[in-house]
């Protein structure tokens, strides 16, 4: 799922007690990237949550 703002939903899903992996952050020569993390739903799936960066957004 693609998110405006990971930390503002990763604090909401905190929160929630929906135990959100740590955000991640993906780079590439210095440049940013994406930020990203998972959740797992009630089967186990994991969901995951980026935020792009640059010129992937």
């Amino acid at each position: 799922m693609s998110v405006a703002d990971i930390d503002s939903v990763h604090q909401k899903l905190t929160n929630l007690n929906l135990q959100p992996s740590k955000v991640k952050c993906l780079q590439w020569e210095d440049r940013l990237l994406a930020k990203f993390f998972f959740i797992s739903d009630p089967d186990g799936y994991k969901i995951e949550f980026i935020e792009r960066k640059g010129r992937y957004v």
